[in-house]
């Protein structure tokens, strides 16, 4: 279904996985143009989307289907325990935000719509757990990671946002030591990462050796 999606409607999902956007304002977000997803592809495209329940609707904006688009991508996964994680994972106000918010997102594809769209949801949810795991086994080849694919200005964004959420995310301490504590338990399952990377840096040898 997930594969299924248009260009307008993908663009659509990943600019309101945190807060929901009006057509004017994802013309403006992705373009800058606020009649961009006003033309009948785009329409056509987001009509589509919200009758497969991967945008909801209300009034004028639009949001992405968070806990849908969780099933759909992390449907394959076989470990119970790895997939209750991750959804977990991407529940918390505090990875939404910080990971996940639309100015993070257009910084992961340096503010080029086109590559956005050509993105695989799946990679996408999974970069942040990625780049926690080569940082943790292996700083060189993170550092590589990071400046092949341009990554740059998205991980300065992550990690203002992580220093400006932590405070208001977590209500107390325990919640901020079980988040750590899930996070951790994640980027230490070697073989579900391996398989996400596949993006020209052979990283399996370095993750299994740490």
């Amino acid at each position: 279904m997930l594969r299924e999606l248009g260009k307008y409607a993908k663009l659509a999902v990943l600019a309101s996985l945190v807060e929901p956007k009006s057509l004017s304002e994802l013309g403006l977000f992705w373009y800058n143009e606020n009649g961009r997803f006003y033309k009948q592809k785009a329409r056509q495209e987001i009509s589509q989307a919200v009758n497969k329940e991967l945008l909801i609707k209300n009034r004028t904006k639009y949001r992405a289907n968070k806990d849908k688009i969780l099933s759909l991508v992390y449907n394959n996964v076989k470990e119970k325990e790895l997939k209750n994680l991750l959804c977990q994972f991407w529940c918390h106000p505090f990875s939404l935000q910080t990971y996940l918010c639309c100015k993070a997102i257009k910084e992961m594809f340096n503010k080029n719509p086109e590559k956005a769209a050509e993105a695989k949801l799946g990679f996408i949810l999974n970069l942040p757990l990625i780049l926690h795991q080569l940082q943790e086994k292996d700083t060189e080849t993170y550092s590589l990671f990071v400046s092949s694919h341009n990554l740059e200005n998205y991980t300065n964004i992550i990690n203002i946002n992580a220093e400006k959420n932590m405070a208001k995310a977590f209500r107390n301490l325990k919640e901020k030591t079980d988040w750590l504590a899930n996070l951790n338990k994640m980027v230490k399952n070697n073989g579900y990462f391996i398989t996400q990377t596949n993006h020209g840096i052979n990283i399996k040898q370095i993750v299994i050796k740490k």
